[in-house]
């Protein structure tokens, strides 16, 4: 037996079955353990089969790259606990078409959702702060997105290269810097808010 790690359902965890290590890459599906609570770095990375895959209540972090280029992968779940999800974590899952980021998310970090081509739905948690470099690019199938008022920072590219013609922004000071926003989307907000003074700024379409 071995003393630092253990397996389920021909996936490698940790011995205490809190640590989710790696997901053999012909897997077409997997349930999670009740007791993980971490998806370590690149777990599932070129897991091209999976489809779908399970995450337990009480879960809280996603790792870096945890589930990048799992091409196949159309539907997840994110607990309403998870507080992290990572740089890259689901970067080219082109099939993926719904995500919610849950409140106690409060980045959404680097390229976490680039090249998603199929995402048309997302839901930004009223917790999340900031939107990072690349976040939403090349998510081609994003027509919307509304972001709520409590983020303070959008950076270059998070909401820009992609689909979107609809963008809401609902906070009254938020940094948002040069390129971050799609040119052909529409924006709205507040009249004299940041985002107002950003689309007068680079000739965008603004609507109170």
């Amino acid at each position: 037996e071995n003393e630092s790690f253990s397996t389920s359902d021909g996936a490698l965890l940790d011995q205490a079955q809190t640590v989710l290590l790696y997901c053999p890459a012909q897997k077409t599906a997997y349930t999670m353990p009740d007791s993980v609570k971490t998806i370590s770095d690149f777990a599932f990375e070129d897991c091209h089969l999976l489809e779908r895959v399970s995450l337990p209540d009480g879960m809280t972090t996603i790792g870096n790259f945890a589930f990048m280029d799992c091409t196949s992968l159309a539907e997840i779940t994110i607990p309403a606990s998870v507080q992290t999800i990572g740089t890259c974590a689901f970067t080219n899952c082109s099939a993926l078409e719904r995500v919610a980021i849950p409140d106690a998310v409060t980045t959404i970090n680097n390229q976490c959702f680039q090249g998603c081509t199929s995402l048309c739905d997302v839901t930004i948690g009223a917790g999340v702060r900031r939107i990072l470099h690349n976040a939403f690019y090349r998510c081609d199938s994003l027509k919307a997105i509304i972001v709520p008022s409590g983020v303070g920072l959008i950076e270059p590219l998070a909401l820009s290269g992609n689909g979107l013609e609809e963008i809401y922004i609902y906070a009254a000071e938020c940094s948002i810097l040069e390129g971050a926003l799609e040119t052909a989307a529409t924006i709205y907000g507040y009249a004299g808010s940041s985002a107002e003074t950003y689309a007068n700024n680079y000739s965008l379409t603004y609507k109170k």
